[in-house]
């Protein structure tokens, strides 16, 4: 058996083009027919807003904030802590308490969420309009609770860090009597002061991994809720419709080479 070339291939097609077409617009038809056949899906979102401190934000990087505030670095936690498996049960538990079935991969599957300039996008997937908003909304409730917590720690570690640095700017340059005037506080010795200022730093690095890398200088504050979705979305079907065209594409091509016997050939040499 001679083996095929490329261009036996596209003579092929071109010569059998009625042939690759028809299969394109069935496998296309198809995909679209199977969409409808596919329960219905609705999309629900609700909105979360970041505010920024200027003023802290700068105080702590010592940059300017338009070119602070896009790195990815600064949000990652945000994103971290409002889908953490802490959040997560918590959705659970008042989701089952509206009679709303909710376990780990259906979150991980239909629950997505996206920052959009200074909003975080909470968006849920469900065939059930009114529960993809109710679960929308309750994984804002659920979330931001979680990210106070963080941030309360976050603003302790910057209030102590900034004592620290006067504490010691206080002792860099001047005797230890004025030191102490300085700083407001009574050290009896310089190794009095090293103590304090080791406690100090081991309270800061615990009230920094509590705030689990969140940014003091950001806050987050409901937005927008979710409403109930009118329409189910229909991206899913643009998918189904262009997989269903490929299909035929290639079921076509290969009916051209003879791969599926559509068709008796004629006139053509073997």
């Amino acid at each position: 058996m001679s083996e095929l070339s490329p261009r036996d291939i596209l003579e092929r097609t071109f010569h059998d083009w009625p042939l690759v077409a028809l299969g394109i617009l069935l496998g296309g038809l198809l995909g679209w027919l199977f969409s409808y056949l596919r329960p219905p899906i609705y999309e629900a979102r609700a909105e979360i807003f970041i505010h920024v401190d200027g003023a802290l934000w700068t105080q702590e990087k010592k940059v300017d904030i338009i070119q602070e505030i896009e790195l990815f670095n600064s949000y990652q936690p945000i994103s971290d802590l409002l889908s953490s498996d802490e959040v997560l049960l918590d959705l659970m538990t008042a989701a089952q308490a509206e009679g709303i079935p909710l376990d780990r991969h259906t979150f991980l599957t239909t629950f997505s969420i996206q920052r959009v300039n200074l909003v975080w996008q909470m968006t849920v997937h469900h065939a059930d309009p009114a529960a993809a908003a109710r679960l929308a909304n309750l994984w804002v409730k659920s979330a931001l609770p979680v990210y106070q917590a963080a941030h309360e720690h976050a603003i302790a570690a910057h209030s102590m860090e900034i004592g620290r640095l006067a504490i010691e700017k206080c002792f860099m340059d001047i005797d230890f009597a004025s030191g102490n005037a300085c700083a407001g506080i009574s050290f009896a010795s310089p190794a009095d002061l090293d103590t304090f200022l080791t406690d100090l730093a081991a309270r800061i690095a615990n009230a920094r991994t509590a705030a689990r890398g969140v940014d003091a200088a950001l806050t987050l504050e409901a937005g927008a809720p979710a409403a109930v979705p009118s329409a189910p979305v229909r991206y899913a079907r643009t998918w189904l419709a262009l997989a269903g065209t490929l299909i035929g594409l290639m079921i076509g091509i290969a009916a051209a080479q003879g791969l599926i016997p559509l068709q008796k050939k004629h006139g053509r040499a073997s």
